[in-house]
């Protein structure tokens, strides 16, 4: 067994912390297992460190693949809008195997992805020093990843992907992709569809999300200055 098997190994070999699905409000019935939420156990098991799957299962012998869990094609998703909501995440792409709270640093929310045929606009997210985004980090498979390019709009230039680096509650950097409005797509930034921030709204809590950021969204999207966004 390679350096970097033993290393994974010793870290998934750890107990998990069973903080998660029914403390935090989550539907514990729509995970594989339990949540990383936490992040706690996790903090003392690992140092703080970037991690991708990818980059730790170099090396991993098919049955460190069936210890782990997970496969080379494996790759965290970091999710801030409606796919937040675990209704719609497990709807589009199945069992939720594995979820942890965790921000994007130096990126602000916005609503300037234009909405059309509907009134408003949905979520992006664009740098900005200053700001942080908090959202959950899933772990997907290829042909997940696959199912939400469709949903967002990746082949007609909705949305692109955009390899991001997240941080844990526990200080521990992931490496992610992450969904970016496409330039044809940007508009001014105005209120959301009603609809849609309910589900975002949702999704924060049903995570967790720290409550002054949930308050945040809740300004943007009813901000009466945004009231006359774009059609």
């Amino acid at each position: 067994m390679s350096i970097l098997s033993i290393a994974w190994w010793g870290l998934a070999s750890c107990p998990v912390s069973i903080l998660g699905a029914g403390d935090r409000g989550v539907d514990s019935d729509r995970y594989a297992g339990p949540t990383a939420i936490g992040g706690s156990v996790r903090q003392r098991c690992a140092a703080a460190t970037v991690r991708t799957v990818d980059w730790f299962l170099v090396g991993l012998t098919n049955d460190d693949h069936e210890h782990v869990g997970v496969t080379v094609n494996d790759r965290w998703y970091f999710a801030y809008g409606s796919n937040l909501l675990i209704d719609r995440k497990v709807e589009r792409t199945g069992t939720i195997r594995e979820s942890i709270r965790c921000q994007l640093p130096a990126h602000r929310l916005a609503f300037n992805k234009c909405a059309a045929p509907k009134p408003g606009a949905y979520a992006n997210v664009v740098p900005d020093e200053s700001a942080t985004v908090w959202g959950v980090a899933f772990l997907c498979d290829e042909v997940a990843v696959a199912t939400l390019d469709s949903y967002e709009g990746v082949l007609g230039g909705h949305y692109r992907h955009e390899d991001v680096e997240v941080v844990t509650e526990a200080g521990e950097a992931l490496r992610a992709l992450t969904y970016v409005a496409g330039d044809d797509y940007v508009c001014e930034e105005c209120r959301p569809p009603q609809d849609y921030l309910r589900m975002v709204l949702v999704g924060a809590r049903q995570h967790g999300l720290p409550g002054s950021y949930i308050e945040m969204i809740e300004a943007l999207g009813s901000d009466a200055a945004h009231l006359d966004g774009p059609t």
